[in-house]
């Protein structure tokens, strides 16, 4: 190939990446103001600035990693719980033929502020690897009366009475019928994330599992814990994302 080739190749690949920046930048904005506009139906708020990740997030998916970030910050409050949802991203080093890489982490999250600090618990789809660290002994998985569930989902807590009190028989029908998904109560939080862009619907998808771990905690721990069990939040039907004209 000569030369006037191989500049024509260079424009050629210089303007596809600039095509693919604009059409990524466009479908950003237009997702931000898709948040932005759900936001504002629901009296919530909405900030698309880009912070660092603020102290107090611990575990799954902001222990590792480095240069860890939040943007798209859309807050308010659910049938009387504070919500927070936030597009995470974090650095990870890997090194390869003796080079090192980086790699860039795409992570959203959703949280619900609780009236009370609770004892952790983790729940986590079944996967191969998962089976596999069960096969050799890695990590404990607290076992439930329900054979489905425990086929389908990793329970870790440091106090197992507490994981079976709040997934009772009912809660765990619930979870078996929906969307497998991680999430946990982590101090006055509970927390579930994903690995894609924020968006309204998946966002109140995922509010409405946390607000069925709310449900399922029993009176009887919150009063343990010095809540009345009359002053917490009774989870309400989700009601769909009202945006113009209809759809994301």
């Amino acid at each position: 190939m000569n030369g006037s080739g191989v500049i024509l190749l260079g424009v050629l690949g210089f303007g596809l990446v600039v095509v693919v920046g604009v059409l990524s930048w466009r479908a950003q904005a237009k997702r931000r103001e898709a948040l932005s506009t759900f936001a504002r139906s629901r009296g919530w708020a909405f900030d698309p600035r880009t912070s660092d990740l603020p102290p107090g997030w611990s575990g799954t998916p902001f222990e590792e990693g480095r240069a860890k970030r939040i943007a798209g910050v859309v807050t308010g409050v659910l049938d009387g719980l504070p919500v927070e949802a936030f597009d995470y991203t974090y650095v990870t080093e890997s090194r390869h033929d003796g080079r090192s890489e980086s790699t860039t982490h795409h992570v959203a999250v959703c949280a619900l502020t609780l009236p009370a600090y609770l004892p952790r618990l983790s729940i986590t789809p079944e996967n191969a690897l998962t089976r596999m660290g069960h096969a050799i002994g890695l990590g404990s998985d607290i076992e439930l009366e329900s054979d489905d569930f425990n086929r389908a989902f990793t329970v870790r807590s440091p106090d197992p009475r507490f994981a079976s009190d709040v997934l009772n028989a009912r809660f765990m029908e619930r979870l078996l019928a929906a969307e497998p998904v991680p999430w946990r109560i982590d101090g006055n939080r509970a927390i579930t994330w994903w690995g894609r862009p924020l968006d309204p619907l998946r966002l109140l998808a995922r509010a409405d599992v946390l607000r069925g771990v709310v449900e399922a905690v029993p009176g009887f721990v919150w009063r343990d814990h010095g809540i009345d069990p009359a002053t917490v939040p009774h989870p309400r039907p989700v009601d769909p994302p009202q945006l113009p004209g209809g759809s994301l």
